[in-house]
């Protein structure tokens, strides 16, 4: 994975990788993330299933707050904890290209409260996909929102 994400640096045709089901981890998460960092062309994202841990996703996030091609992230079945899902939150804050993000879990009602607070704020953040059924309340909590502004305009 390293080797193909330090060829895609400077690709400017590449717009969808989806790199599911590599068994990557933490190492190659690092490595796509500091491919991102530079990459002006991806606008969709696949990790899931990489057994991406905490460093991997805290990797993401950094470069999330300076990306501003990217629009999907999927990182469904990753092992990341509350303080990564913080960390992604908080990008969220500040990146405004992303406008969906696919997650199994959100670890933690910290995790939780501070991706609804960036949701809130980010108006160009559309979509939040939970894979698990117990957080539909989050979803709705997070789609109310978003549908009061848009009757609004």
């Amino acid at each position: 994975v390293a080797q193909l994400v330090h060829g895609l640096i400077h690709n400017k045709c590449l717009d969808t990788l989806d790199l599911r089901e590599n068994n990557m981890g933490d190492k190659g998460a690092v490595a796509v993330s500091k491919m991102l960092e530079k990459n002006n062309s991806i606008k969709s994202l696949e990790l899931v299933d990489n057994r991406i841990g905490s460093v991997g996703a805290l990797a993401m996030a950094k470069c999330l707050k300076n990306n501003t091609c990217l629009q999907e992230l999927g990182m469904r079945e990753c092992r990341f904890g509350s303080r990564a899902m913080v960390a992604l939150s908080k990008s969220l804050l500040i990146n405004t290209s992303l406008l969906e993000l696919r997650l199994d879990t959100i670890p933690t009602n910290v995790g939780k409260m501070y991706l609804i607070q960036a949701f809130k704020s980010n108006t160009t953040f559309k979509h939040l996909s939970c894979k698990r059924g117990k957080h539909k309340i989050l979803k709705n909590l997070l789609d109310a929102p978003k549908r009061k502004k848009q009757r609004r305009a």
